[in-house]
């Protein structure tokens, strides 16, 4: 049983999709000059599913379900045996492409990320950030095999004393009966990790943030927010097929400009578009090829991850006496990464271009308001947001909900 990389891919992707919006600051609101905020985020997401190149959702555990035939057989015998056991098959009415069985295959992926920012208001037109998030992740995953009414029919065939394979039936039964087995042995001798349940916890990439308000007028306030993406938290492991990345492995750097519209007290738009751009650096992978997906070859090779181009629009709520709400829509566009890999370059960056349409739901309460009108004793906020991909392709799909509490002083 071949395994394409892009089981591993899709769960790259998946944890490090979340790095971008550690510090996701769309709005123009900047602190004034020495207020500190400390914010807290709490992000929960589980990965069952994943987007193909049209668009179309796929469990993530799909390249892993792969029917075996007569001819994944013989591909690993040669010589005499292989052509004398190529006739048997043909003189009992079989034919190489017929199945004898199927892998069955659930993975899913659970990643939470806390994320501690501190801001600082440097002056009343200009905040500075650091951005500190934590990983929580694990894989699920359980792998079987159903055996195909061929398979069990052969193995009749071949213990029919006219035969005379009782071995040979023996040993095929014995296969079919720990196939799971034989392909977690196949991996261990390439050099991987056998297939099983993962789990692992540790920092992210750390993100410093600089956001400048560039105007602030009555109704319209535009801003700019550049940041500096640091390469701290852990990347996949080449020799684990079902283990998450913390990080990007890569430095990176974006910048964002956003724009308000305070069309009442309490009613706000907003726009916004961002590009990060991601610094060529050096990744650890497995020199994997069309005809051999699972290899013991492995080096280090030059690597840049894609660029990504976000943009969106949303609009807020803030009642006088607190309650907050949102709703927002936004797109974002990945270009494929490249990797100096030689042969295997295509095959490595295959699938890591992505489409992504969100949509989001907000709903909090601020006492800020009251406490610049010395009605509440502290100036916090706290917010749940909901994120639902609308449409995506070539991604995981990754619905999640996210906590954050604010604390000012």
């Amino acid at each position: 049983m071949l395994m394409p990389v892009h089981i591993v891919v899709a769960l790259i992707l998946a944890a490090t999709a979340h790095t971008s919006q550690i510090y996701a600051a769309e709005s123009t609101k900047v602190l004034p000059r020495g207020v500190r905020n400390f914010n807290f985020k709490l992000v929960n997401v589980t990965i069952g599913e994943k987007t193909d190149s049209e668009g179309q959702r796929q469990p993530l555990a799909q390249p892993l379900e792969r029917s075996i035939t007569f001819a994944n057989v013989l591909a690993g015998r040669s010589g005499v045996p292989a052509t004398q056991a190529e006739a048997f098959i043909r003189a009992n009415g079989y034919e190489l492409d017929d199945v004898i069985g199927s892998y069955t295959a659930d993975l899913k992926g659970q990643v939470q990320v806390t994320a501690q920012v501190l801001a600082w208001g440097i002056t009343d037109q200009w905040t500075m950030a650091l951005a500190v998030p934590y990983y929580k992740a694990q894989t699920r995953v359980s792998l079987g095999f159903a055996p195909h009414p061929n398979g069990q029919r052969f193995i009749n065939l071949l213990a029919d004393p006219l035969n005379n394979n009782t071995a040979e039936a023996r040993e095929a039964g014995m296969q079919l009966a720990n196939a799971v087995g034989i392909f977690n042995s196949k991996l261990e001798a390439a050099g991987y990790a056998p297939l099983e349940d993962w789990s692992e916890s540790g920092l992210g990439d750390l993100q410093v943030v600089s956001k400048l308000r560039l105007h602030q007028g009555s109704i319209v306030s535009w801003g700019l927010m550049n940041g500096v993406i640091a390469p701290t938290g852990r990347t996949d492991d080449p020799a684990v097929l079902n283990d998450i990345a913390f990080g990007n492995g890569v430095w990176g750097t974006y910048t964002q400009f956003a724009v308000d519209q305070q069309v009442s007290p309490t009613l706000v738009f907003n726009q916004f578009a961002k590009y990060t751009w991601q610094v060529k650096g050096e990744k650890r992978v497995r020199l994997v090829t069309e005809t051999e997906p699972l290899t013991d070859r492995e080096s280090v090779v030059g690597y840049r991850m894609g660029d990504t181009i976000e943009g969106g629009a949303s609009v807020g709520f803030e009642a006088r006496w607190g309650m907050t709400a949102g709703a927002g829509y936004e797109y974002a566009r990945k270009f494929a990464d490249s990797y100096d890999a030689g042969s295997s370059s295509q095959l490595l960056a295959d699938e890591t271009n992505q489409d992504v349409q969100t949509r989001e739901f907000s709903v909090g309460y601020t006492t800020v308001a009251l406490y610049k009108a010395r009605r509440f004793v502290l100036p916090v906020d706290a917010k749940t947001t909901w994120r639902q991909q609308a449409v995506s392709r070539n991604a995981p799909v990754r619905d999640l909900i996210q906590f954050d509490l604010n604390l000012y002083f």
